[in-house]
């Protein structure tokens, strides 16, 4: 399988971290930097900090006895992969692309916790009841998700091609269009889930390759991967990435493209889920709220 290697040693750097203060009376120059971080390190630092804060955050949340749905942080995150979990109704092999410190476990308990609106039993627990596994090639990452969930045995593998194993679940957001840059790759790595969540970034005329951040972004071809799948691929939501309107410029190149989440399921499993999530008034109206339908992609194609 073809994949990027982000960082190439004795490339120059493209991700920058800078600390520093601007200085409005300095004569030379109204910016002094204090300190810069270079690419995975750079990396590292910054998502370090912003992940530790958000599992400090749900800590803190789950000390509350007053919480409400609302309440749950990153929706399209925590409560869809929970939901999901419930659906299967036995242990799931769970497997996350790029995991961060797996504050998706965190995310998973709180959902849990507020939709039961009771505290389970640490062995009836969902996490409890999952196996967690992921594709994490920062050194960073993989020990702080460890020290953080000392309790949940976590397997990492460096690499996709490192694999060696199927899955329940797969959950990936929008990791996948920086490491592959063809739709064969990553048609072969979906296919090692059962089912699968992603956040993907597609195109209805052709795969190409874009740039963010210092790296390479490839949209993938979505008639394409549609016609490669072993298995149904359902449009949920969205069609635009959180994080474009802070760019410099579109990484979308003109092209008529979709950042949106998916799901890869059979169709009695898509169903299911879509029922258990409805079982749930607050998902229901939220479902509502934030369009989510099970629409096979390839309807997309006339949009």
């Amino acid at each position: 399988m073809a994949v990027y290697e982000d960082y190439i040693e004795g490339k120059a750097a493209n991700l920058f971290l800078d600390f520093y203060a601007n200085l409005e009376n300095a004569s030379s120059s109204k910016e002094i930097i204090y300190a810069r971080r270079e690419d995975q390190e750079a990396y590292d630092a910054w998502h370090l900090a912003w992940y530790v804060s958000e599992i400090l955050d749900i800590h803190e949340l789950s000390k509350s006895h007053k919480l409400i749905f609302n309440d749950i942080p990153r929706k399209e995150k925590n409560l869809i992969v929970y939901l999901l979990l419930l659906t299967f109704e036995r242990p799931v092999a769970l497997l996350e692309f790029g995991c961060a410190m797996f504050e998706l476990i965190d995310g998973i308990e709180i959902s849990e916790k507020i939709l039961t609106g009771v505290e389970t039993n640490e062995k009836d627990k969902i996490v409890e009841q999952t196996e967690f596994f992921s594709i994490e090639m920062s050194k960073v990452m993989r020990g702080g998700a460890e020290r953080l969930h000392p309790n949940i045995p976590i397997r990492f593998f460096n690499h996709v091609n490192d694999l060696d194993r199927n899955f329940d679940l797969i959950y990936d957001r929008n990791v996948s269009s920086y490491a592959m840059n063809t739709v064969d790759d990553l048609v072969s790595f979906m296919s090692r889930g059962e089912v699968g969540f992603y956040n993907l970034f597609v195109s209805k005329d052709k795969t190409f390759i874009s740039m963010r951040m210092g790296k390479s972004l490839t949209y993938f071809h979505l008639e394409e991967l549609v016609d490669r799948l072993d298995k149904p691929l359902y449009y949920l939501f969205g069609q635009k990435s959180l994080g474009s309107g802070t760019m410099d410029f579109d990484p979308s190149l003109g092209h008529d493209v979709i950042e949106g989440f998916f799901l890869n399921a059979d169709e009695a499993f898509a169903q299911s889920w879509l029922v258990v999530a409805m079982s749930y008034p607050d998902v229901a109206k939220w479902f509502v709220e934030k369009e989510i339908k099970l629409t096979l992609a390839n309807a997309l194609w006339s949009i």
